[in-house]
């Protein structure tokens, strides 16, 4: 009974993304930053598989009551100098839920994420975002390599005491 319950929970929460995702133009195609071979899902939060805190085109839409149009279009939510419009593949602010398909489906990019996320203006603005091949956060590097020495040290001091 438990397990139902709780498939029909997942269920449920997948069912509203797609909702969400047909509310904007290749809500569906929506490239993962990090990783432009998958896409993201949850494209109005931080979280790929969304739920949890809206990144800035999450934000933008909640303010418009999550329906696409002029204003949400020609916005650059994210601040990377493309239009929410040029990302999803909808220049010219012509498409329309249920509509003819958008303008383009190649090309595209995440209207919540300035990218190029590695530039240093990009990280400055979203430092909540990870991805494995960009490093952002200088201190933490630091940090992370300083916690390394410090192992391999007293691990060379532990076999010369022995």
């Amino acid at each position: 009974m438990k397990i139902c319950i709780l498939f029909l929970a997942f269920l449920s929460a997948v069912q509203c993304y797609q909702t969400y995702q047909a509310r904007i133009p290749n809500g569906i195609r929506v490239p993962d930053p990090c990783n432009s071979a998958v896409f993201w899902p949850g494209v109005g939060h931080q979280k790929k598989a969304g739920g949890g805190t809206r990144n800035p085109f999450g934000i933008t839409m909640r303010e418009v009551q999550v329906q696409w149009g002029r204003s949400v279009c020609l916005a650059d939510s994210d601040g990377d100098g493309r239009t929410n419009g040029e990302e999803l593949g909808d220049p010219n602010c012509q498409w329309a839920m249920g509509g003819n398909p958008p303008v383009l489906s190649v090309n595209l990019s995440h209207p919540g994420i300035c990218e190029p996320v590695n530039s240093k203006a990009c990280c400055d603005k979203q430092p909540w975002l990870y991805c494995h091949s960009t490093v952002c956060n200088n201190s933490g590097m630091a940090s992370a390599s300083i916690s390394f020495g410090l192992i391999i040290t007293m691990a060379i001091v532990s076999f010369l005491q022995i």
